[in-house]
């Protein structure tokens, strides 16, 4: 999957300013995808496993309602299966393709160019490491203090939740589609690249509106010693964002060609296919045993099946909240460990072993919760 198009052009701040501009100029097209897809693939899962089970209004833990619709289940379903750490080279080229082109090698174009490949190589569903390493990034270019990051780190995070949460179905809606055809290695054409512009067309006021918000968050937490770089790398990303918005146009009318997204040596754009997945393969599971994101799907088609009433609901929530904090606290600090393991060898693999532990727990103390006289449902 041609990587980072839909959720790199989430947090790809294109002057180390924020992710936000980064997704608004560069990414709309650098990121092959256009800012929605970023936008909401990214967000779907943060980096905290636990923020799945929240259907709380967005915070700066849990910048993505679960409430959103079925577009949300079925995009992130697809996404499971995703091998991000290989897409990666693809994203990279897309992004030094895009900066190439269009010459933007001043100082502050490079400096974004690298932010951006950074953050990149992120999963987007790790919507939480993805701001974290951004804020870092920011606070490294312009001299901000721990408190000033931790701060601007919390406010990106409401600004992506606020703004999914008021545009999430056109997001999800699209991003799916995206994905989808992505899967099935058909490159995409200008008439259907015009019909996502045309539909992003309403949010686009709205994203410049976040994007301000965010600049000016960050000027004004910027000290007179770094003044100067900012208003450069603000002026890039002026320039940046004045030609995307024109291309932007072009591509609603149908004028959209894959190097403007720096696809001219994809391999699916391009013909260059790898060979198809089996049409006649199952679909992919709604929980995965090695992948403590997933297990509320199976504590929410456990109680659907038992029909739970509100007491044996919270118990339920209270036993998968233990299970995934359990799980996280393993995880933490083993990713050099873990993250080197192929996703389809995750299910049976040494590393995975005490997570998929934790599942078969979660389970177990799932089926003691029905009364003797509730009868599960047939699953659908």
């Amino acid at each position: 999957m041609a990587g980072e198009r839909w959720l790199a052009a989430i947090i790809d701040w294109t002057v180390g300013l924020s992710n936000q501009a980064l997704t608004m100029t560069s990414n709309r097209h650098v990121v092959r995808f256009v800012l929605c897809y970023g936008l909401a693939a990214a967000a779907l899962l943060t980096a905290n496993p636990a923020a799945a089970q929240k259907t709380d209004e967005p915070d700066e833990k849990n910048p993505l309602p679960m409430r959103v619709g079925p577009e949300v289940e079925g995009f992130r379903n697809t996404a499971q299966t995703f091998d991000w750490d290989a897409e990666v080279p693809n994203i990279h080229r897309s992004i030094d393709n895009i900066f190439k082109a269009n010459g933007w090698t001043e100082e502050a174009d490079r400096y974004a160019q690298y932010m951006v490949r950074d953050v990149a190589a992120i999963p987007p569903w790790q919507l939480g490491k993805r701001i974290e390493r951004m804020s870092e990034h920011v606070a490294s270019r312009y001299g901000l203090t721990e408190e000033q990051r931790t701060h601007l780190q919390g406010r990106v995070m409401m600004e992506f939740g606020s703004f999914i949460g008021r545009n999430a179905k056109t997001l999800f809606a699209q991003a799916s589609e995206a994905l989808n055809q992505r899967a099935q290695h058909k490159p995409y054409d200008a008439e259907q690249i015009a019909k996502w512009m045309k539909a992003y067309q309403p949010l686009r006021k709205d994203v410049d509106a976040t994007m301000e918000r965010l600049l000016k968050e960050i000027g004004s937490a910027v000290g007179p010693d770094a003044k100067e770089v900012f208003d450069r790398d603000v002026k890039a990303f002026r320039k940046r964002d004045k030609h995307v918005t024109a291309m932007m146009d072009r591509w609603a009318e149908g004028k959209w060609t894959p190097a403007d997204w720096g696809m001219q040596d994809d391999p699916i754009q391009s013909g260059k296919l790898p060979p198809l997945p089996d049409p006649n393969a199952p679909p992919p599971p709604k929980w995965l045993a090695h992948d403590p994101g997933t297990w509320w799907a199976y504590v929410v088609d456990f109680k659907a099946r038992f029909k739970f009433d509100a007491a044996q609901s919270t118990t339920a929530k209270s036993i998968h909240a233990e299970l995934v904090e359990r799980a996280a606290a393993y995880m933490s600090g083993r990713e050099e460990v873990l993250k080197p393991v192929p996703i389809a060898e995750r299910g049976k693999h040494a590393a995975y072993a005490p997570v998929r532990a934790l599942f078969a727990e979660l389970c177990a103390r799932l089926d003691a919760v029905p009364t003797t006289g509730q009868r599960p449902v047939p699953p659908r």
